[in-house]
């Protein structure tokens, strides 16, 4: 028997390169926080932060713990998430 690796299709891809940007962006409007009031509690800019649930990927570590503290939410979680949406958004470029 032997393992056959496929590729996943686009919308699974989509799926996961935008599941960082989901959480961030749910968690956020649960807790009631505008992106203003986000992004200070973490120490970025706004845009930044808008960036984030855009769909940009921090790879910084401690910025991701930062975001979890402000979310209210374990690190382990988002730094997962980072990992599977940026993975998904490399496959994409690729």
């Amino acid at each position: 028997m032997s393992i056959v690796l496929t590729t996943p299709s686009t919308s699974r891809r989509g799926f996961y390169a935008s599941l960082f940007a989901r959480l961030v962006h749910d968690r956020r409007r649960k807790l009631d926080l505008t992106v203003d009031r986000a992004a200070e509690l973490t120490g970025i800019t706004s845009s930044q932060w808008v960036s984030i649930e855009a769909g940009w990927v921090p790879q910084d570590h401690k910025m991701i713990r930062t975001i979890s503290a402000t979310l209210e939410v374990r690190a382990t979680e988002l730094q997962v998430a980072s990992i599977m949406s940026f993975l998904a958004q490399e496959e994409t470029v690729q």
